[in-house]
C-alpha cells in the first residue's frame, strides 16, 4: 500500500505570515507596557487640611448662619474678651 503525502507542495510559512505575527506581537507588547505603566495620582490631606475642608463645607451649607450658633459664638468671644480684660487689670494692680 502506497500512502502519498497530502499538500506536500504547499509551504505554510510565508514571509507575510511572519511579518503579521511580529506586528501583532509588537502591538500586544506595547499595549501591555502601556497598561503596566499606568500611574494614578492621589491626594492625601493633612489632618489640619481635613478640618478646614469640614469647616468650609459647614460654611457652604449654612451651618454657621443659625441663630443659636451665632449666639454661642458671640458668648465665647465676649467671655474671652472679658477674661482678657480682667487679666490686664489684675496685672496692673
Amino acid at each position: 500500500m502506497n500512502i502519498d503525502s497530502v499538500n506536500i507542495d504547499k509551504n505554510y510559512y510565508t514571509k507575510q505570515s511572519d511579518n503579521q505575527y511580529r506586528k501583532s506581537t509588537v502591538t500586544d507588547n506595547v499595549a501591555q507596557a502601556q497598561t503596566t505603566n499606568v500611574r494614578s495620582d492621589t491626594l492625601v490631606l493633612s489632618t489640619a487640611a481635613q478640618k478646614l475642608v469640614n469647616i468650609k463645607n459647614k460654611i457652604n451649607s449654612g451651618e454657621y448662619d443659625k441663630p443659636e450658633v451665632i449666639q454661642e459664638t458671640a458668648e465665647k468671644i465676649y467671655s474671652s474678651l472679658n477674661s482678657d480684660a480682667q487679666t490686664q487689670t489684675t496685672d496692673k494692680a
